[in-house]
């Protein structure tokens, strides 16, 4: 009787734990966020932000609230005279804006409401939303995954080079796709 009883409460000890909203922090080391644009008509420039952080909150596989700091000036594409274009004044001007975040609003079936802000411009737009499922590693901290796709428009940030340099330009795209493949971990266990 003891052993039942000690298993049901065992039983709805792991189901509370799962059912409440937990919080997260962002684990670093296998966290991205990166973008792609097109350019030069048929190719694409791939990039990544090094330097970033963030909290989040799940219940369940639902995502309930996401926050997350880029740091413009840490912009990686595997060029570096590309990087320091990006940096300057004609792109993210990373001097004045050191900082790019990202705040959830609301979820609507799989689509995430995010307040983005770049360069002081803040502006909402829905992503795509995959959850993944919930594990323990070895160290028993309960880590989750997620991944976060979309897309902005260049101009909407005042980081379009054609309205800087005054003529058509076909080196850009006027959209960059967006993909944060967040990973964190419950720092309570």
């Amino acid at each position: 009787m003891k052993s039942t009883f000690a298993t049901i409460m065992l039983i709805i000890v792991f189901m509370v734990s799962f059912t409440n909203a937990k919080n997260y922090k962002v684990d670093k080391l296998n966290s991205s966020i990166s973008f792609k644009i097109k350019c030069m008509i048929i190719g694409s420039v791939h990039g990544e932000f090094k330097r970033f952080s963030g909290h989040f909150k799940m219940q369940e596989n639902k995502l309930k609230a996401f926050n997350a700091t880029c740091y413009t000036n840490s912009i990686h594409t595997k060029n570096s005279k590309r990087d320091r274009d990006l940096k300057s004044t004609y792109f993210f001007h990373v001097k004045k804006y050191p900082i790019m975040k990202l705040k959830m609003l609301k979820r609507k079936d799989n689509k995430i409401l995010i307040r983005i802000t770049i360069k002081g411009i803040t502006k909402d737009i829905y992503f795509d939303y995959r959850p993944n499922i919930k594990f323990v590693n070895l160290r028993k901290k309960h880590r989750v995954a997620f991944i976060l796709t979309g897309k902005i428009k260049l101009k909407d940030f005042n980081l379009d080079l054609r309205s800087t340099i005054g003529k058509k330009s076909i080196v850009l795209g006027k959209i960059v796709s967006i993909l944060a493949n967040i990973e964190g971990y419950d720092e309570s266990f």
